[in-house]
């Protein structure tokens, strides 16, 4: 739901060890450190909070304010958890709550990151599993295995991307398995930066897992009904040639299942999947729509998520950079044979962009209630925004579906 990067507040106990740190792009002005709020959209409202409290427009407490209560990764001074100032991803799996954290820009030993697990409401939080990576992934996620993949119904699967023992592994178990194991794992290649995010779909009885791999692009692990485990192609479906120096083109920041279709978004272009047999001169994934060009290490498009809009499937995605929340409707249906030529600004087969919600005028408008002016140019202004890092995530309150996603801004 909420992944915290570029500028946050470190995920250690309160004290003097806790800070705010910026990476992934040039440093910003000190505003980083009111950077951090949590919104909820929905039909026709849309209320920005800090994270401790849900503001409405006018600075009072709102209707969907939660309680935040700080919790410790660890009490154990001698843990390398304690060192830990990033959490990538939080996840529920069968039960228990995963989480990816790491130790970035950490002088001292153990700059290494790790997976840990909570298996209850009232739980600590344990290591499920050391890695020798600086960061475990931003990649963790959980699917449901269909039925009729030779388990039945109820199992489900995660997946996460992890250097163990040297390696730089895909890696997934079943249920409440207790650890992950090699047989379960598929090395990357060597020149693999990031496992970036994970999708899931199946077509005509065959289930797969894709993997977005940066720079290699979009791997596919196909699930065996009598193994019970997955088998990864190391030949990507799709992958991006490299851009120019500081213009990101290879992320893969998305996966959606929607409309019996997979989505993908990489850096600004969004694409979907043609799942049967393919005539000559098809492509396989087939682009729909390209953002126009953003600043310079901007990744683009973020938080590809599926939703139901007026009774029927929608895309919703954000833009990295304003942040502006957008929804495509209308999503085509069968197989795509249109040429992968769509310009930017312009999507295929009428898929064009509705703007839900531009997060810097209600910034201002939220702050500003709260007793901070924020400029709405120069220096001193939000300039940069994140919503949605990884995904938004669908919450029914009071009876309505809404989506609730994290921003970042600078």
């Amino acid at each position: 739901m909420l992944s915290c990067d570029s500028c946050h507040e470190a995920a250690v106990p309160e004290g003097p060890a806790r800070h705010i740190r910026c990476r992934g792009r040039p440093r910003r002005a000190a505003l980083c450190i009111v950077g951090m709020t949590m919104l909820v959209i929905g039909p026709l409202v849309a209320s920005a909070a800090p994270a401790a409290e849900a503001a409405t427009a006018n600075g009072s407490v709102g209707p969907y304010a939660v309680a935040a209560v700080r919790q410790p990764l660890t009490t154990n001074a001698e843990s390398p958890v304690a060192h830990d100032t990033e959490t990538d991803a939080l996840v529920a799996h069968d039960g228990r709550l995963f989480a990816t954290t790491d130790q970035w820009e950490y002088p001292g030993a153990s700059p290494a990151g790790q997976i840990l697990v909570k298996d209850g409401p009232r739980s600590p939080w344990t290591v499920f599993e050391q890695t020798q990576g600086l960061r475990v992934s931003e990649a963790l996620d959980s699917f449901q295995v269909p039925s009729d993949q030779g388990l039945g119904a109820g199992h489900s699967l995660l997946i996460t991307h992890a250097v163990i023992d040297g390696r730089s592994q895909i890696q997934w178990l079943l249920d409440r398995a207790e650890g992950f194991s090699p047989e379960d794992s598929f090395t990357v290649p060597s020149n693999v930066f990031d496992v970036r995010s994970f999708g899931a779909h199946e077509t005509h009885g065959v289930w797969a897992v894709y993997a977005g791999v940066e720079p290699t692009g979009i791997l596919r692990g196909t699930w065996s009904k009598t193994a019970h485990t997955l088998v990864f192609d190391p030949t990507p479906e799709l992958t991006e040639p490299r851009g120019p120096p500081g213009v990101p083109t290879q992320k893969v920041t998305g996966f959606a299942n929607c409309a019996g279709s997979l989505y993908v978004t990489i850096d600004t272009k969004l694409y979907r999947r043609n799942d049967d047999g393919l005539p000559p001169g098809v492509a396989r994934w087939v682009l729909l729509y390209q953002e126009p060009p953003v600043g310079v290490s901007n990744s683009g498009l973020r938080g590809l998520s599926c939703i139901t809009h007026l009774g029927s499937p929608s895309l919703l995605l954000s833009t990295e950079g304003n942040g502006d929340v957008y929804r495509m409707d209308h999503l085509p249906h069968g197989q795509l044979d249109d040429p992968a030529s769509a310009g930017p600004g312009d999507g295929l087969r009428g898929l064009n962009p509705v703007l839900e919600f531009a997060p810097i005028p209600a910034l201002r408008h939220m702050l500003a209630a709260q007793g901070t002016t924020i400029s709405a140019t120069g220096k001193g202004s939000i300039d940069y925004v994140i919503s949605a890092y990884n995904n938004f995530t669908t919450v029914k309150i009071d009876g309505v579906d809404r989506q609730l996603f994290g921003i970042e801004h600078a």
